[in-house]
Parts: structure tokens; C-alpha cells; sequence
């Protein structure tokens, strides 16, 4: 986060409320480079970030899918940040489903997903 969306977070190991913020404003980042969203970035996940969500999905290859690895990093899940969305990341993605209850368990990485991340 700090190298690549200058968040100058304190380096703690420690998943807190400014961890948070430089995730959604990496997110939010993310959508405007990727997919002109022209969001503000102020890490607020509100309605205008939740609709800009583009859903990922086993062999996507960006850096939305590098943000979203960061987000189950925090989440305590063994990833590598590498922008690839392969079979590590579905079974991370299904078993955070699972674990907060979705209706739908699949390897996909929606708006629900996100929202859900950014609580």
C-alpha cells in the first residue's frame, strides 16, 4: 500500500481502521485506472464504490485482484499479492463466503464481496 498508493502507513503488522482506508483507496484507485470509474479516492467504501465494483473471477490477472488479495491477507488468509486470480484465491474468496455467511459460495469476488472486505 505504501509503495504503490503512497499511504504512508505505519508498517505494524497490525490490520486496523488506516489499514483499511489506504485498502479502499487503493480499491478505489484501482477502479478509476482500470475502468475510468472516476471515483473520489477518500476510503469511504460508499454506494458510488460499491456500484463501480467490477466482479473477479478465477484467471483474472490485475491489480484489482492484487487489492483484493491485500484485503484477505488482512483477513488472515495466506496469499501472495500478485495480481493473479488463480485456484489460491477462489479457496480463500469461498472460504471467506462461508465463514460470513453468503448465500452464494463461489469464487467470485463481487460487490457483496467488497462490501463486506471494507466493513
Amino acid at each position: 500500500l505504501n509503495k504503490n498508493y503512497k499511504t504512508k502507513l505505519t508498517v505494524d503488522n497490525e490490520y486496523g481502521e488506516k489499514t483499511k482506508v489506504g485498502l479502499v483507496k487503493a480499491l478505489q484507485t484501482e477502479l478509476n485506472q482500470t475502468y475510468g470509474k472516476k471515483l473520489t479516492v477518500d476510503g469511504v467504501f460508499g454506494e458510488k464504490t460499491k456500484k463501480a465494483i467490477k466482479t473477479l473471477k478465477k484467471g483474472d490477472k490485475n491489480d484489482l485482484v492484487r487489492v483484493l488479495q491485500a484485503f484477505l491477507i488482512c483477513e488472515g488468509y495466506s496469499l501472495i499479492v500478485g495480481g493473479n486470480f488463480a485456484d489460491a484465491t477462489v479457496a480463500a474468496v469461498k472460504d471467506y463466503k462461508k465463514k460470513h455467511k453468503f448465500k452464494l459460495i463461489n469464487g467470485n469476488a463481487g460487490s457483496a464481496m467488497f462490501e463486506s472486505l471494507c466493513k
